[in-house]
């Protein structure tokens, strides 16, 4: 198991690959090959792949919802819907 270190708050983020069938860790999470792991400048998260499409449907309700809303806002204070909306 390799320890690949620690993912800080930047809002860059490069590549790294650590081979295929190598178990990673990093800040304590053991990361297993197939995972799927997503950061962005907001966090990290590790979702096994067993489980992934489920997840995914999950965020894609919560991502509708969330536009959904920011509609209803941006209507109320009379703004033209941008890319955070569509």
């Amino acid at each position: 198991m390799k320890d690949v270190g620690f993912a800080g708050s930047s809002n860059t983020y490069g590549w790294f690959n650590a081979g295929a069938r190598d178990v990673v860790t990093n800040g304590g999470v053991v990361i297993y090959p197939k995972n799927i792991v997503v950061a962005d400048g907001d966090g990290v998260i590790v979702v096994p792949q067993d489980v992934a499409v489920g997840v995914a449907k999950y965020a894609k309700q919560i991502q509708d919802g969330d536009k959904a809303s920011r509609q209803r806002h941006y209507e109320k204070a009379g703004r033209t819907p941008d890319f955070m909306v569509q």
